[in-house]
């Protein structure tokens, strides 16, 4: 699984702040006081622009067992807190080969296992700056994938046979030259990747004895292992080691950013970033080292008060909210939703992701359409831990694993039913809605199709869990509505008070 990497600026590595309520190590609260010009000038950088901020105090949860207020009165609440064998088990299948695994389906209820994660980070980047020493870090600059023919023991022998030949033809030269380059940049791999410990055979260039080597590397970076280098391996094996410990920290802080989201609702996510980069420095983790002392103390507090510059619409109790969905059938990776806010003078754009609509498909030997409907449409409730009903047409029955509530659900943990109504019932917790549509806007059991860009429904708009759980939590926040309530067969409801325009175009 592939992290979301953010990166602090070189302003915001200041003095340490003390946590509040003395929270962290007695070797961090021993540091000197920053210097207040410094933070406030800090601070004055993240918030420069026409935006419009405000300072307001939040409590933001940093224990291991968090809960998202929204979910807390669910039945069905601690599946949130499942460890992975329990997911396994209601998945049915080995989903989840790792607690980082969780994140991926938008579970954020423990920072545990991280914390083994970056004491085995910061202890293999130092081992490796002192293994590189004085050494220049060699810079990869071949453009196309490396994979295991790249070069071989007969690349060379052809070197060999080359260099002895005398005189060459131009070709020859040519020839040479390009096997000569091929042997230096795997020699430059295979350099790095011994510094890394990844590596313990001959500097030779020989790609074939290194791919091993390459996929034990992008495990460790928590990359697809298949043992090629193409862009994303290239850039981390260009970073310099000094760069990689410093950000070593990073997938913990994203985690964290997470519950930053939760207490702020900030969704846009610059502004969620930089409030995120105002909490690291109030909370003094501005090294790896500091991230770690904090997360792993066992005298960490349940929560922090903090005060964070917000944009001031964050401080309303509603927003005027609408869904923009445009799907793109041919190219299926430009399919995307996007949720606006009208404001006094303006509508504002806060939110974008990307989204999977319906497709064609083979079912019992005949190829069938299920497209996704055009048009102006409301969102009326989410359906919190919904379960699924199969219809006619699908191989499952209900009962299975992808009928029942819980991350393994095909809605995922949150759905709302598109409808061509905006009125809201008398009876809001029924099952059905009078003019609700058989397609929803959902999150999913299979992030893989959201993230290939080639995913396709049966005619729902389907969103990743993580991330795309945002515009739920957001809009139950920002929207008002009603008490979670059971909605008879269908699960569990929030009714809102005024329903969501949604429009659905190409």
């Amino acid at each position: 699984m592939a992290f979301q990497k953010r990166f602090l600026s070189s302003s915001l590595s200041l003095a340490l702040l003390l946590p509040p309520n003395g929270a962290g190590s007695d070797e961090r609260q021993e540091e000197p006081e920053a210097d207040e010009r410094t933070i406030t000038e800090t601070r004055e950088e993240l918030f420069e622009g026409d935006e419009e901020f405000v300072a307001q105090e939040y409590i933001i949860d940093i224990s291991d067992h968090f809960l998202p207020e929204i979910l807390q009165d669910s039945r069905y609440a601690e599946r949130y807190l499942s460890t992975i064998e329990e997911l396994n088990e209601r998945f049915g299948a080995a989903v989840f080969e790792e607690p980082l695994d969780r994140e991926r389906f938008g579970i954020y209820s423990t920072f545990a296992p991280h914390i083994p994660l970056l004491q085995e980070s910061i202890a293999h980047y130092e081992r490796a700056l002192e293994r590189r020493d004085e050494q220049a870090t060699p810079q990869l600059s071949f453009e196309e994938s490396i994979e295991a023919n790249f070069t071989t023991e007969r690349t060379l022998e052809r070197i060999a046979e080359l260099l002895a030949r005398e005189p060459r033809t131009e070709r020859e030269e040519r020839r040479l030259q390009e096997y000569q380059e091929r042997v230096a940049l795997v020699e430059d791999v295979q350099t790095i990747l011994s510094w890394e410990s990844f590596y313990d055979g001959e500097i030779n260039g020989v790609y074939a004895q290194t791919d091993e080597a390459v996929a034990a590397y992008q495990r460790f970076q928590h990359i697809d292992d298949d043992g090629v280098i193409g862009s994303v391996t290239r850039a981390l094996l260009n970073t310099p080691l000094e760069e990689h410990l410093e950000n070593s920290s990073q997938p913990l802080l994203h985690f964290f950013e997470e519950r930053v989201f939760h207490a702020t609702f900030v969704i846009e996510p610059i502004m969620l970033e930089q409030a995120t980069d105002e909490a690291i420095i109030q909370l003094g983790l501005t090294t790896p080292e500091s991230v770690l002392d904090f997360f792993a103390d066992e005298r960490r507090p349940e929560t922090v008060t903090l005060e964070l510059h917000v944009p001031e619409r964050y401080r309303q109790e509603s927003m005027d909210l609408r869904i923009e969905i445009e799907k793109s059938e041919r190219n299926r990776r430009n399919t995307h939703l996007e949720l606006y806010a009208q404001e006094e003078e303006s509508e504002v754009l806060l939110f974008s992701t990307r989204a999977v609509v319906g497709g064609e498909y083979v079912i019992r030997g005949r190829r069938r359409n299920f497209p996704t409907p055009e048009g102006e449409f409301y969102l009326r409730r989410v359906l919190v831990f919904p379960h699924w009903f199969p219809p006619s047409w699908a191989e499952e029955e209900y009962g299975d694993p992808l009928t029942q509530p819980g991350f393994q659900n095909a809605y995922g943990i949150m759905a709302a039913p598109f409808s061509r109504r905006d009125d809201i019932p008398e009876e809001p917790y029924t099952a059905h809605y009078s003019g609700d549509l058989p397609y929803l806007l959902h999150l999913t059991s299979a992030p893989e199709s959201v993230e290939s860009g080639r995913g396709r429904s049966h005619g729902c708009v389907r969103l990743h869990p993580d991330g795309g759980n945002h515009l739920f939590y957001f809009l139950l926040r920002y929207t008002p509505h009603r008490p979670l309530g059971r909605a008879e067969y269908r699960g569990e409801a929030m009714p809102f008070e005024q329903a969501i325009p949604v429009r659905i175009r190409r």
